[in-house]
């Protein structure tokens, strides 16, 4: 007997990606990643999936810049690394999945390896800032 597709939790999108974003997502806010999509990444990268997984986690909960595009209801999270004198960059995509109301880690682009699609290039980035804690004063 064949088991259903199921699916696991990698992030959620934070309040602040909606708040810089303009967005007020009334839905459920998870982020998931298919079985599918995971047997495929542990055959691509038997012995680093498990790290890539967790960095994929870390740029959801703190990305350097994000952006949405509402035609493809499309969510692009972007990581800015600085190593050995370098630049370079992870690029996140999530995106609707075939269940209402849940959205899917789909596609992870490395910059200088692969071009972006043409959407992100075009599409506005944002910085998402956390919202500030208030203090006795302001709330009283």
């Amino acid at each position: 007997m064949e088991r259903p597709n199921e699916s696991i939790k990698v992030g959620r999108i934070a309040r602040s990606t909606e708040r810089a974003l303009g967005l007020s997502l009334t839905e459920e806010v998870a982020i998931y990643i298919g079985e599918k999509d995971l047997d495929d990444l542990a055959n691509r990268m038997p012995n680093t999936y498990l790290k890539f997984l967790h960095e994929v986690t870390e740029i959801l909960k703190n990305p350097d810049f994000v952006s949405f595009d509402a035609k493809n209801e499309q969510f692009a999270y972007t990581k800015f690394y600085f190593k050995d004198g370098c630049f370079s960059s992870l690029f996140l995509l999530v995106g609707r999945g075939k269940t209402p109301g849940k959205w899917y880690f789909k596609h992870c682009l490395k910059s200088g390896k692969t071009p972006l699609p043409k959407a992100l290039e075009e599409g506005e980035f944002v910085r998402p800032v956390p919202k500030k804690p208030q203090t006795e004063a302001e709330v009283a």
